[in-house]
């Protein structure tokens, strides 16, 4: 599956890239239960995903609100899938833009 866990001092990066679909919800469902409950900042990496589905949006969607109920930091890296949330009208609930 073209998605990784890094762990790193002061956030974790789940680095996605290639091409996301929905054969690939299942596991990256997995990688994401797998750090909903990591304190600090998580950042979803989309600068090198090339294309994606509407099950990676909800996927995301899901994650960021479950993270937010538990008071959790999420942003997102800024590359095709924040621009597609924007499109699509739910900034509100997509995650932050990365910052610096």
């Amino acid at each position: 599956m073209p998605a990784a866990v890094e762990h790193h001092a002061d956030h974790v990066r789940l680095v996605m890239t290639g091409t996301l679909g929905v054969t690939d919800a299942r596991s990256l469902h997995a990688l994401l239960l797998g750090v909903v409950d990591e304190p600090g900042r998580i950042v979803l990496d989309d600068a090198n995903l090339a294309q994606f589905d509407t099950s990676l949006v909800q996927l995301v969607l899901a994650f960021t609100a479950a993270r937010r109920t538990r008071s959790l930091d999420t942003a997102l890296a800024g590359g095709p899938l924040l621009a597609r949330l924007h499109a699509l009208g739910v900034s509100a609930v997509a995650p932050a833009p990365e910052t610096a």
